[in-house]
């Protein structure tokens, strides 16, 4: 993990310096996955994305629905979606 799209306070857009910073780690790094939760909208980092070659995949941290109605199932699932894209 290279960092966050989002500066340590949540609530707040991250700025083109802390971006900057995020890009030039991902690239040291080697990074090539960005992970993102479905409640979340992507279109904030899409372009960030985009930018930096990157893919985004979503991880489901609620579950709830029919192949992911226990704990156990939910993490097979992140699991899975993780394995599937290194």
């Amino acid at each position: 993990m290279a960092g966050t799209f989002e500066p340590a306070a949540a609530d707040r857009e991250p700025t083109p310096k802390y971006l900057t910073a995020l890009a030039a780690a991902i690239k040291q790094s080697g990074v090539r996955v960005v992970y993102v939760e479905p409640q979340f909208a992507a279109d904030a980092y899409r372009a960030f994305v985009e930018e930096n070659s990157l893919r985004l995949v979503p991880l489901d941290d609620l579950g709830g629905t029919a192949d992911r109605d226990s704990y156990e199932a939910l993490m097979r699932y992140d699991v899975q979606a993780i394995a599937d894209n290194q």
